[in-house]
């Protein structure tokens, strides 16, 4: 991440304020392409696995049931448990 800009004396306050905005929506823009392409291997990941299912208890007196696949983490709800 280049800021060196920050030092000069040469751009306003009001320019530097802008280039951080547009710097900052690029790399917004960046994480939203990364997350886009981790679901779609995620997806794969699920749709190729031979789903093998176990149960765990959390610990304690009233601990919640989880059931999940110990291969893709993937739980009976199709939700990640990463």
């Amino acid at each position: 991440m280049d800021t060196s800009f920050l030092e000069s004396a040469d751009i306003s306050d009001q320019e530097k304020h802008t280039k951080l905005i547009k710097m900052e929506q690029e790399y917004l823009d960046n994480i939203k392409k990364l997350n886009s392409l981790i679901h779609t291997y995620e997806i794969k990941i699920v749709n190729s696995c031979d789903h093998e299912y176990i149960v765990e208890r959390e610990p304690g007196q009233y601990g919640a049931k989880h059931t999940y696949c110990k291969k893709c983490r993937l739980d009976r709800y199709g939700r990640f448990i990463h």
